[in-house]
């Protein structure tokens, strides 16, 4: 079971939620057994990777018997740094990972065999290597890396540490001020100093709505449902449930009616954004689910992201043409910024947008009744986070930490042999351009690789491999050849246009 049937469950039905019953008892099965066996074969990949790449090597003669090697895999076409969980690494044997050059970086432990670190320099599709190692060989090592204040004595932390939340939390790119209930009441990029609230108004505030459209229960949201806001009837102490040199995390709950919704607020040392990573036990129909996040942002435009690029639409209603626009669909992100100063909404999941006014606005559940009379009924999973910045959306690299939050590093134990080190298999020297894909040709022949331009801007780029070819050639989206492209072995260079897919067959010299 694989990609036909994950394809056949993007059904237009299914994906909104507005199948039958049945219909969704016979996903669930599906995806039960496709997730489970998707992450069998990608932990399989991760380690046979790790064996053909450390364990080929010679020891160092550095190694101790306690030694273990991580290899930390970045599926995306973009060099990154990012959180690494790395699983079966015994609670307290390791105290900081180090890649090749000798940089430390230290860990946190989050349950009894796993531990999370802060990865920097992940090459574009491509893997790093970092050695784990405990307090004591420090020695045997360069300098320790940066991370965010945080002294070097912390490293390993254990991360228990249940107690009253401070409401404040500050990294190099902001300044985030949180009231009892978790929601925001200030937010500063240091940047620039600018406060991204509206002034008496909160963030992550979570709000209902009684959501009774006048027809297709299960398809429309009406624009009246804004007239009946509810809040939660009961919200819980905020509690420090994690602190350490990676990430701290404070957890809260709200009820509403005869529904729960847990959080975890994320905050990392070495990133710019916070998670909302949350969990919902639905009970309630006809009631649907917001996060608002006011923000105090001149723009008359929005940007949402879209398949291959993204568009923009009106923040404010001076025509009736942009009030009946009260929701947008979007995939990964929605941006609004100034110049100078943005904010990003990000999400793994949820596609329904509104910004109003500097008001942004994400939906979250909605359980109309028909024609499945128990829609969203039942445990929700879902992140959504915010990431302010310095400058527009094309300068921040907002698609980049949208992909981040949807595509996590991927990791696996390797051989304690050999230095390590860096390797990438396809990478762009321009940042406008996006790897979206690199898959077998249908037909056998080489590779298939997609890359499409994203801030619309016209450039030459190069292309870089990681192995030697011999040949490429541009394709349509079936795969046909439209003309062959000049190559050094390595790489090769083109032109793209604003928002353009361009599509390439690449063959293995001697193939």
């Amino acid at each position: 079971m694989g990609w036909d049937i994950i394809l056949l469950n993007r059904f237009h039905d299914i994906i909104p939620g507005s199948a039958i019953g049945p219909v969704y008892d016979q996903t669930d099965r599906e995806y039960e057994v496709i997730l489970k066996s998707g992450a069998e074969t990608a932990l399989h990949l991760a380690e046979d990777l790790g064996d053909r790449i450390c364990g080929q090597g010679k020891d160092t003669g550095r190694e101790k018997p306690g030694d273990r090697k991580v290899i930390v895999i970045n599926t995306q076409g973009y060099e990154r740094e990012d959180t690494v969980t790395v699983s079966g690494v015994a609670r307290g044997e390791t105290a900081f990972a180090c890649d090749c050059l000798g940089h430390r970086f230290p860990v946190q432990y989050t349950g009894e065999d796993t531990l999370i670190f802060h990865a920097k320099g992940i090459p574009s599709c491509g893997c790093a290597v970092y050695s784990l190692m405990g307090a004591e060989d420090s020695g045997r090592s360069g300098p320790a890396a940066e991370h965010s204040g945080y002294a070097a004595e912390h490293s390993g932390y254990a991360a228990e540490c249940p107690g009253p939340w401070s409401g404040f939390f500050e990294n190099d790119w902001y300044r985030a001020e949180f009231n009892d209930k978790m929601e925001l009441v200030s937010l500063v990029e240091k940047g620039t100093g600018g406060q991204l609230l509206k002034e008496g108004r909160v963030g992550n505030q979570l709000l209902t709505f009684e959501d009774r459209p006048m027809n297709w229960d299960n398809w429309d949201v009406d624009m009246y449902y804004q007239r009946k806001p509810y809040h939660a009837e009961l919200v819980t102490a905020p509690v420090l449930k994690e602190w350490g040199p990676v990430r701290t995390v404070v957890s809260i709950s709200h009820r509403f009616a005869g529904s729960l919704v847990e959080q975890d607020i994320v905050f990392y040392p070495n990133l710019p954004r916070i998670d909302f990573v949350t969990r919902a036990d639905w009970r309630d129909h006809h009631v649907l689910l917001r996060v608002y996040f006011p923000a105090q942002i001149n723009a008359a435009k929005a940007t949402y992201e879209i398949q291959f690029g993204n568009v923009e639409r009106e923040t404010t209603s001076n025509h009736s043409w942009d009030t009946a626009k009260f929701e947008v669909c979007a995939h990964k992100w929605a941006d609004l910024s100034e110049n100078g100063l943005g904010l990003s909404l990000l999400n793994d999941c949820k596609y329904g947008h509104s910004i109003r006014d500097g008001e942004m606005g994400l939906t979250l559940i909605k359980s109309g009744t028909y024609p499945n009379e128990n829609a969203d009924i039942g445990i929700h999973e879902f992140t959504y986070s915010i990431y302010p910045h310095k400058g527009r959306w094309q300068e921040a690299r907002t698609v980049e930490m949208a992909y981040g939050l949807n595509s996590p590093l991927v990791s696996a134990l390797a051989p304690a042999k050999g230095p390590g080190g860096f390797w990438s298999k396809v990478s762009v020297d321009q940042p406008c351009c996006f790897v979206e894909m690199m898959k077998k040709a249908e037909d056998g022949n080489g590779y298939i690789l997609r890359i499409y331009e994203n801030r619309n801007t016209r450039t030459s780029m190069t292309v870089n491999l990681g192995f030697e070819i011999s040949h490429v050639e541009e394709c349509d989206l079936l795969e046909r050849t439209l003309r062959s492209i000049e190559t050094d072995g390595h790489r090769f260079k083109d032109f793209i246009k604003p928002y353009e897919i361009k599509t390439y067959r690449v063959s293995h010299a001697g193939v």
